[in-house]
């Protein structure tokens, strides 16, 4: 009898027992949580608008080509912005009441990021170059540069160079923070929840952080104004916030995403634009072969300068660190006659 009514108790607690419904945040839900005034999640595009979930109603718009796919960094994210270059962007009006200021002079720039590009390869810019404005791009030289027009010469640009992991045909979590009250250190750079850069450009006066904006459009993607500077790749979960996001918010986003995917750039109708370089000893020259995506083997002779040899405009290394394997190198190529080396670029 006794061991009958302890098991009707314990059957009436684990009945009564309340249910924990809580579960692990979307992707979606953690970024609202930290209140965007910009929030494009590329899971639609009725009749070519990208809806802006902030709520700020900052709606864009696919320009020609721009398209969605149907992938992207997880599997959690769902879809994705893919461009293939010329003039595919998503085009942003945010004029009168839309307008996009940052009075407190505090920015942050997010999003996850594909790029198979050559060249300028714009994120996001203003559609125009002027006082606070903003600009942040890959410049030609590979570089990912965040820009504040009007700041004064050379004090308005920083360009992060040679960033440790950040490759090209890889997904990856992109953030750059900017605090034009703080006198130096006022630029940070994260990738993949990581602090990996930190700059400093010149603080703004109060009467500039009031005047601090992306302009009445601003373009994801492109360069408007010039229209020269285009992305290839593909973009996701972009969000642009009145405010410097802290550490622990800049990784809890990262995580939220879950695992990352590797891309299948076949499946979207992009290639890694990146040359595979042998060079062999012959005689007194070297030879160069370059292999090419989609493009039939080609060989070429120059002959080996004292210290180095160029290529263009740009010289190789023998030293190519492993983890730039993307990025345009300015060391001098030393290597012994016997030697054969691939580098890729």
């Amino acid at each position: 009898m006794k061991k009958q009514i302890f098991l009707f108790i314990l059957a009436a607690m684990l009945l009564f027992q309340p249910v924990n419904t809580t579960t692990a945040a979307t992707y979606q839900e953690t970024i609202l949580r930290d209140a965007p005034v910009v929030y494009y999640s590329f899971e639609s595009a009725d009749d070519g608008v990208i809806r802006d979930l902030s709520g700020n109603g900052r709606d864009g718009v696919l320009n020609a080509k721009a398209t969605l796919a149907e992938n992207s960094a997880a599997k959690g994210l769902g879809k994705s912005l893919l461009l293939r270059g010329g003039d595919d962007a998503v085009r942003v009006s945010c004029a009168g009441e839309r307008k996009l200021a940052f009075p407190g002079g505090k920015i942050t720039i997010e999003m996850w990021m594909l790029n198979t590009g050559n060249g300028w390869n714009t994120l996001v810019n203003s559609d125009d170059w002027r006082d606070h404005r903003i600009h942040y791009q890959f410049n030609p030289e590979g570089f990912l540069g965040f820009d504040v027009g009007g700041l004064g010469v050379g004090e308005a640009q920083f360009h992060f160079q040679s960033v440790a992991g950040l490759r090209k045909s890889r997904w990856h979590h992109l953030i750059v923070t900017y605090d034009a009250m703080l006198p130096k250190d006022n630029v940070r750079l994260y990738l993949n929840g990581q602090c990996v850069k930190i700059a400093t450009i010149r603080m703004m006066s109060p009467e500039n952080r009031e005047a601090f904006f992306l302009g009445d459009s601003f373009t994801v993607g492109n360069y408007w104004e010039r229209g020269a500077r285009p992305f290839v790749g593909m973009l996701d979960e972009v969000a642009i916030y009145d405010k410097v996001l802290t550490p622990a918010q800049i990784k809890a986003h990262y995580l939220a995403a879950g695992k990352v995917l590797e891309a299948d750039l076949e499946a979207v109708g992009l290639t890694a634009p990146h040359e595979k370089v042998t060079l062999l000893p012959e005689n007194s020259a070297w030879s160069f072969v370059f292999t090419k995506p989609a493009v039939k083997n080609w060989t070429t002779q120059y002959p080996l300068p004292k210290g180095g040899f160029s290529v263009g405009k740009q010289l190789y290394s023998d030293t190519w660190p492993a983890e730039y394997p993307y990025v345009w190198m300015t060391t001098k190529l030393t290597l012994p006659p016997t030697t054969s080396r691939g580098i890729c670029i």
